[in-house]
């Protein structure tokens, strides 16, 4: 194995989070990082991609591109480990979602062009929040696969059995489905180049999305129309992966 060149050092993949009202840190525009807490996230040559939270069990869930794996560690634990939920996934794993109603965590595949659902698995120790030490027998459900291009992200309303999924193919679109991709429905197709980053305001009942391509943020409610533009950049484009 060769080694790596002083002069191209491996990136160092690190997950953040912000501190405090975003009502005030938007306004600020200087929000506060800080590093997730737990050993082994920062790690070297890792690239980071898709995340997911259960708020059930302050478990943090990850993609990681080298490794082609699903990872989780439960927050605010000191000495915590990651752990592997899943191993085997390809490099194109951009969105993860996690049920955390069912304890389950879904992501989409863009090279495999499938959607998945694996549980959220926990050691059978009483104590609660544990994830198990070592990686479990491989079991997963592929919930959507036909018609898929290139999914990109995906979003969970476990309280109305929703799953919203982006796919930035020959026919980009966002499509809304049950938890066991059943009922598919196409919920906007129209005006889209790269929808990505899918999020849920649970207390709107809106679903917002980026579009890397048109460089704006936009929303839509979950039961259909009333669309909305919320943002433009002007200068550059923008990123999200969620």
């Amino acid at each position: 194995m060769g080694k790596q060149s002083p002069l191209l050092p491996l990136p160092l993949s690190t997950i953040l989070k912000i501190q405090g009202d975003p009502r005030q840190w938007i306004q600020q525009k200087e929000p506060q990082l800080e590093a997730v807490s737990g050993k082994s996230i920062h790690e070297w040559g890792s690239v980071i991609r898709g995340l997911g939270f259960s708020y059930r069990h302050n478990v943090l869930v990850w993609s990681e591109v080298v490794g082609r794996r699903i990872r989780a560690v439960v927050l605010d634990r000191p000495g915590n480990h990651p752990v592997d939920l899943f191993t085997g996934t390809s490099s194109e794993v951009n969105g993860v979602a996690v049920d955390w109603i069912n304890s389950n965590v879904y992501w989409t595949d863009g090279l495999y062009s499938w959607l998945v659902m694996a549980p959220l698995r926990f050691h059978p120790d009483p104590s609660p929040h544990v994830l198990p030490a070592e990686p479990l027998k491989r079991v997963f459900r592929i919930v959507v696969q036909d018609g898929l291009d290139n999914p990109r992200s995906v979003a969970v309303h476990p309280l109305y059995n929703w799953l919203l999924l982006s796919d930035r193919g020959v026919r980009p679109r966002i499509e809304r489905t049950d938890l066991l991709g059943q009922n598919r429905e196409v919920l906007v197709d129209r005006d889209m180049v790269a929808p990505t980053g899918l999020v849920i305001d649970m207390v709107s009942c809106r679903l917002f999305w980026a579009d890397q391509v048109k460089a704006t943020v936009e929303s839509v409610l979950l039961r259909g129309p009333d669309r909305q533009r919320t943002v433009i950049f002007k200068e550059g484009g923008c990123y999200a992966e969620c």
